[in-house]
């Protein structure tokens, strides 16, 4: 099976999740709701030696099943900078930048009340696309060259830390840091086997209690 179809059937697993715990059980509902996400990026083992520090942008759409746990489906963005020195064939003109796009349906446990900080724990798991801009590179002082890279679509997983803050009962702040880690054999950026980096974001929740 492919992971386009793994990652298809597990979202579509989630959204039917979704489906029937709002609409055949809005009685035992504990509400729904919305996280919007941003902040620091950091590669980290062999990831780190060819990329730098980036940014990343995340959300998610979930339904509270039971006062400590919800089902929902996240998406991101990451972004990282590529370090011209590490690049052996050539001196870089441009390109090598990085960027992650991720689908991945998650479950959060937490613990915490309407007006006293909430503590979460996120798994997530699904589909990875990398991409990598072609890199242009003197092969001689005067002739450049373009090395083409192919993106990749792989599965991945994270795992996420997460506090926030009532402003309002339906509106709360807070910061996370959570974990990716991405299985690939591709090398993608010269980088081994696996992906990984840290997260260490603002966190922005609406709410919308039943």
């Amino acid at each position: 099976m492919t992971i386009f179809r793994k990652t298809a059937m597990s979202i579509a697993m989630c959204l039917v999740g979704i489906a029937l715990l709002s609409a055949g059980a809005s009685a035992q509902m504990h509400g729904v709701g919305f996280t919007l996400r941003g902040g620091l990026t950091t590669p980290v083992g062999e990831f780190n030696d060819p990329f730098n520090l980036g940014y990343g942008v995340r959300s998610s759409f979930y339904v509270q099943f039971s006062p400590v746990a919800a089902f929902g489906l996240g998406a991101g963005y990451e972004w990282f900078g590529f370090d011209k020195n590490v690049f052996a064939l050539g001196p870089v003109e441009s390109g090598g930048a990085a960027s992650f796009l991720n689908v991945c349906p998650e479950l959060t446990f937490m613990v915490g009340t309407e007006d006293m900080p909430t503590f979460s724990f996120v798994l997530g798991a699904g589909l990875y696309h990398l991409m990598q801009k072609d890199i242009t590179y003197y092969q001689t002082a005067s002739l450049l060259e373009t090395l083409k890279i192919d993106s990749v679509d792989k599965f991945g997983m994270n795992t996420t830390g997460r506090v926030v803050f009532p402003m309002s009962p339906a509106f709360k702040l807070g910061l996370e840091a959570a974990y990716h880690l991405i299985f690939t054999d591709s090398n993608f950026g010269g980088s081994g086997s696996n992906l990984s980096m840290f997260e260490f974001m603002a966190v922005i929740v609406i709410t919308t209690g039943t």
